[in-house]
């Protein structure tokens, strides 16, 4: 589950700047003035463009799931792990009360024990 968030989170980030700057870039593609509009926007486009390339090598022969699918298995994936994280602090409460109680047990046997020896000398 963890290495599957690992592997959506990269995914979203690239598709929503690919997304959110492929505008900038297609105004690019169309200005006629290239390097006076490459300045202007030098950042956004090397953000579109690292984007666009690492989503290239992402997809592989297979098309990229949609950003609302990534995003909705993200959530997913998120309540998962805080279900899991919750279920495991309660067993980690539950092993230390049975400690607790097992210790106890042992105290008052011993007790019991030493009680049992001075009554019998």
């Amino acid at each position: 589950m963890e290495a599957r968030l690992r592997e959506v989170q990269p995914l979203i980030k690239n598709i929503s700047n690919y997304q959110r700057l492929k505008p900038v870039y297609d105004a690019f593609q169309k200005a006629k003035d290239k390097p006076s509009f490459k300045a202007k926007h030098e950042a956004e486009l090397v953000i579109f463009e690292a984007a666009r390339s690492t989503l290239l090598a992402m997809q592989g022969e297979e098309k990229l799931p949609s950003l609302k699918t990534l995003q909705a298995e993200q959530a997913q994936l998120f309540e998962e792990q805080e279900r899991l994280y919750a279920e495991r602090n309660r067993f980690k409460k539950e092993a230390k009360q049975i400690e607790t109680i097992n210790s106890s047990r042992s105290k008052i046997r011993h007790s019991i024990l030493q009680s049992d020896l001075r009554f019998s000398l």
